[in-house]
C-alpha cells in the first residue's frame, strides 16, 4: 500500500509533467513556424492545411531556415535507434520518407552508407537538402505516391512523419510497395493518447489536428501496418530523452524527465512508438 501511495503521489505527477515537456519539445517547430504571418494562431492552420499541405510545410521550412534553424527533428536519436537495431548495411538501398533537409541521410552517408535517397513534401526543404548534401538524391514527393520503383529498397526510414500524413493507409502501402521482400520499414510516431492530451492543453483547443491528422494508438498502428501487407511488425521501446529534447524543455523539468524509466513503462504511456515492419 505504501508503494501504491508513493506511486500516486510522486510518479504519476512526475510522469504527467514529463510527458507534457517531451511533447512540448516535439511541437516546438510548429510553434516557431506560427510565430508570424497568417500562421500566428492555431485557428488558421486547419483551412491552410486542407487547401495545400505542401505549401503549409514550405512555409514552415522557409521561416525556420531564415532564422538559421538547422534541424526540426532529433537526428541523433533517430540515428541511435537505427544503429541499435544492427540491420542496416552500407550497401543497402535506403529511402528516407519525410527527410526534411536531409540531415539523417547525411549522417548515414558519413557512416559509409552509399545508396541513400530522400523524399519530402516540401520543395523548400528538398532544395536545402540538395545544397547541403549534393551527393545524395532528394526528390519532392508525397508519402502516398513515392517516386521509387517497386521492390527496390532494402529499407525505408521515416521518423515523425506518420502523424502528419492524412492518407495513412496510402503511406504505409507505398512504403510496402517500394521495399524488397524481406525489406524493413523503420518508423517513429507519437502515441495518440499522450499526444492528444498534451497538444490540446498547449493549443488550448484542437488546432493541433491540422498538423497531426493521423495520430496512432498502438493498436491502430499495428492494424494499419498489417493491412498494408507487412507480415511482421515489432514495436521497440526507445528512450525519447536526448540532447535535442532536453534543450527544448524548461531547465527545471530536465532532471524529472531523466528520472522516468522510459524503456520500462507500459505502451499506453510511451510518448512515441518506435518500430520495425518487415515485408
Amino acid at each position: 500500500m505504501i508503494l501504491v501511495i508513493l506511486f500516486l503521489l510522486f510518479f504519476c505527477p512526475l510522469f504527467i509533467f514529463s510527458q507534457m515537456a517531451l511533447n512540448r519539445a516535439a511541437a516546438v517547430r510548429l510553434q516557431e513556424a506560427a510565430a508570424d504571418g497568417s500562421l500566428n494562431h492555431h485557428k488558421n492552420l486547419r483551412p491552410f492545411m486542407n487547401d495545400n499541405t505542401s505549401q503549409f510545410y514550405d512555409g514552415i521550412w522557409s521561416r525556420g531556415l531564415a532564422r538559421g534553424k538547422k534541424d526540426f527533428g532529433d537526428t541523433k536519436n533517430s540515428l541511435l535507434f537505427l544503429e541499435s537495431q544492427g540491420v542496416l548495411q552500407p550497401e543497402h538501398a535506403i529511402l528516407d520518407v519525410g527527410c526534411g533537409i536531409g540531415n539523417l541521410c547525411g549522417a548515414l552517408r558519413e557512416r559509409g552508407f552509399r545508396n541513400i535517397q530522400g523524399v519530402d513534401i516540401s520543395s523548400v526543404a528538398i532544395e536545402a537538402a540538395r545544397k547541403k548534401y549534393p551527393g545524395i538524391t532528394f526528390r519532392v514527393s508525397e508519402a502516398g505516391a513515392l517516386p521509387v520503383a517497386e521492390n527496390s529498397m532494402d529499407a525505408c526510414i521515416s521518423f515523425d512523419v506518420a502523424e502528419h500524413v492524412r492518407d495513412i493507409n496510402g503511406y504505409f502501402s507505398e512504403t510496402y510497395r517500394v521495399l524488397k521482400n524481406g525489406g524493413v520499414f523503420f518508423f517513429q510516431t507519437p502515441n495518440r493518447w499522450i499526444n492528444r492530451i498534451a497538444e490540446t492543453v498547449r493549443w488550448q483547443g484542437f488546432g493541433w489536428r491540422a498538423h497531426h491528422p493521423s495520430l496512432q494508438s498502438r493498436r491502430s498502428l499495428l492494424k494499419n501496418l498489417n493491412r498494408a501487407g507487412f507480415s511482421t511488425v515489432t514495436l521497440i521501446r526507445h528512450t525519447p530523452v536526448s540532447e535535442f529534447t532536453l534543450n527544448r524543455i524548461p531547465r527545471w523539468l530536465r532532471p524529472l524527465v531523466k528520472m522516468i524509466p522510459w524503456t520500462k513503462i507500459p505502451w499506453l504511456f510511451q510518448p512515441h512508438f518506435w518500430g520495425a515492419a518487415i515485408k
